[in-house]
């Protein structure tokens, strides 16, 4: 039994609503992802695994997955029933006001949260008019009751190195498969993050747009190409993710000021390019 339902909480803001109900579901494997979790267990035990910290949860107990925070659970129970509330960043009044406050990941015997929890949950198992508005109240509810009592506020230099982290990670991708199709959407889902905190953070961590990286490390490799090969450039330009012949030497030009035959003309003739930026690591480009 799965029940599903959404609501407009106010302009922008959704709050997910999910309900699960799995038999003989042993393990959710680790991951992590930007919004914050809300699980009220109705009836099962779970053994939670959170930043490499593992406890224990039984039924009536709420866990809380914090953002990027790394977890997985195993399955105590035949059966698990819990609802899950899923709730996005810009529920928050800032992103920012969100990465820097986190709460106990289980929270036991507190009459208070429990109260908001299940009057969340009745709201869900009986939608009418104006429930969004009340579901939005019992949530917020919820948070300041439970910030109360269980919420810390964390450290903005792991939240800095978590961030990193997905950078360099999709970096390395990148990499790895410039010469393929780029899906930002894939890019996002494979990292459990939105496309607009990607792009973002993407941005604000390279000074660069993902597809302006991803251009300028195929460009960076077709240049080693035509440098150290005698492909022809049609073929270089296939190599390094264009197929369009065309487009890939505008492109070229845009970052290096000249065409692909202009460059590897200058080159064997022993004239100066012009200097350019190179997105590639000194260990990776030896012309940088």
């Amino acid at each position: 039994m799965k029940k599903y339902a959404r609501y407009e909480v106010q302009p922008r803001t959704p709050i997910r609503i999910i309900t699960y109900h799995f038999c003989n579901h042993p393990k959710i494997w680790q991951h992590w992802h930007e919004y914050l979790e809300i699980i009220y267990l109705v009836r099962g035990s779970v053994t939670l695994k959170i930043d490499k910290r593992i406890q224990e949860a039984v039924s009536g107990d709420i866990l809380v997955f914090n953002s990027f925070e790394v977890h997985e659970s195993i399955s105590l129970s035949p059966e698990n029933e819990y609802y899950v509330f899923v709730i996005p960043p810009e529920y928050f009044l800032t992103e920012k006001a969100a990465d820097n406050f986190v709460y106990d990941s289980i929270i036991k015997d507190d009459a208070d949260c429990i109260s908001h929890i299940k009057k969340a949950m009745a709201i869900v198992d009986n939608p009418r008019t104006g429930s969004q508005f009340l579901l939005n109240a019992e949530i917020f509810n919820f948070l300041f009751a439970a910030a109360q009592k269980h919420g810390h506020k964390s450290s903005s230099q792991i939240y800095e190195m978590e961030t990193a982290l997905i950078i360099e990670d999709i970096k390395e991708r990148i990499a790895r498969c410039y010469a393929e199709p780029i899906n930002i959407n894939l890019l996002a889902n494979a990292f459990c993050i939105s496309v607009s905190y990607l792009q973002h953070t993407f941005k604000a961590q390279t000074g660069h747009s993902i597809i302006d990286y991803m251009n300028r490390t195929r460009i960076d490799n077709a240049e080693k190409l035509l440098l150290e090969t005698d492909l022809h450039i049609s073929e270089i330009s296939e190599k390094v993710g264009f197929p369009d012949y065309n487009y890939f030497s505008r492109v070229f030009r845009k970052y290096k000021n000249l065409t692909p035959s202009e460059y590897r003309k200058n080159t064997k003739t022993g004239l100066q390019t012009p200097e350019t930026e190179s997105v590639l690591s000194p260990a990776e480009d030896k012309f940088s």
